[in-house]
């Protein structure tokens, strides 16, 4: 959907001077997903917002990681498209974007050698985002 959305909205910048090839990419991506899944993914995205919204009737939040395993250390030479690509790969926010909840992305501090951060991600039902807040504050302070 939000590659989509960004064709919808921001096909404009594809001629514009300063933007990244990376983001171009994405916008061109869109076009794709419009044109082959948007409608279907419109449709579903209802029914799973009344599945989180079921959830959310006997939970006050949802804990997953925001990723779907530990993140790559940064390459040597710097960030490339490539890099971006894996890491946008590993991302486990999708849904959550997708049903418009608020989430909140705590980092996590692995320990040992490398020093690598991953994090929880802390999901909270539609206008929530105070109370995310709040959470998210009490477990940083452990």
């Amino acid at each position: 959907m939000a590659v989509a959305d960004a064709w919808l909205h921001d096909r404009e910048y594809l001629d514009k001077k300063g933007v990244t090839p990376t983001t171009k990419a994405g916008i061109l991506l869109g076009e794709l997903e419009y044109r082959n899944n948007y409608r279907a993914a419109k449709l579903a995205r209802s029914e799973w917002q009344h599945t989180l919204r079921q959830v959310f009737k006997k939970v006050d939040f949802v804990a997953v990681p925001t990723l779907r395993r530990l993140p790559p250390k940064v390459p040597f030479f710097g960030r490339s498209a490539a890099f971006e690509a894996l890491v946008l790969d590993l991302q486990n926010t999708e849904a959550v974007s997708f049903a418009g909840n608020p989430a909140l992305a705590i980092p996590i501090p692995l320990g040992g050698k490398d020093d690598r951060v991953t994090s929880l991600q802390l999901i909270g039902p539609r206008l929530s985002e105070a109370e995310l807040l709040n959470a998210g504050r009490l477990i940083e302070s452990k």
